[in-house]
């Protein structure tokens, strides 16, 4: 008789989220002090968790983080990562692939932004780490976000 071995992966319960319609989120989005080269909105609603589900999928996610390969697995794939593991694992499309450059530096970087639907602010997320930030630090300078 054979054995099999069956590990399921605790999902965490997310409590609220709001929906957003494509123009509520491009009107949110352009509002922001950026001069934006792209704005790419893949769907036509956006389902945005509130900031103590932010946290727990952030922190579900957090200690599978790939590891960052240069010129193979970079920030900019690390970026997409996150976009599609939330997506894939919780159905929320508000976390974005953002690029742009940091400030002083002439290469483009990746990184994560997402959307908290009860204070109505975007957040900085380093992809390669997991840790939060504002998204107007002034070190980061974005123009193009990817959502959806």
């Amino acid at each position: 008789m054979s054995q099999f071995r069956v590990s399921a992966e605790h999902i965490p319960t997310l409590v609220t989220q709001a929906v957003i319609t494509r123009a509520g989120m491009e009107i949110k989005l352009r509002a922001l002090p950026i001069s934006w080269k792209r704005i790419k909105l893949d769907d036509h609603y956006f389902y945005a968790p509130v900031w103590p589900d932010c946290i727990k999928i952030i922190d579900h996610l957090k200690p599978k983080i790939p590891a960052y390969l240069v010129d193979k697995f970079g920030c900019e794939n690390n970026a997409d990562w996150w976009k599609v593991e939330v997506a894939r694992i919780f159905k929320i499309n508000t976390f974005a692939r953002v690029d742009g450059y940091i400030a002083g530096q002439q290469k483009r970087h990746g990184w994560v932004w997402f959307y908290d639907a009860a204070s109505g602010l975007f957040y900085r997320l380093e992809g390669q780490t997991g840790i939060i930030m504002d998204f107007d630090d002034g070190d980061y300078v974005p123009d193009e976000v990817v959502m959806g």
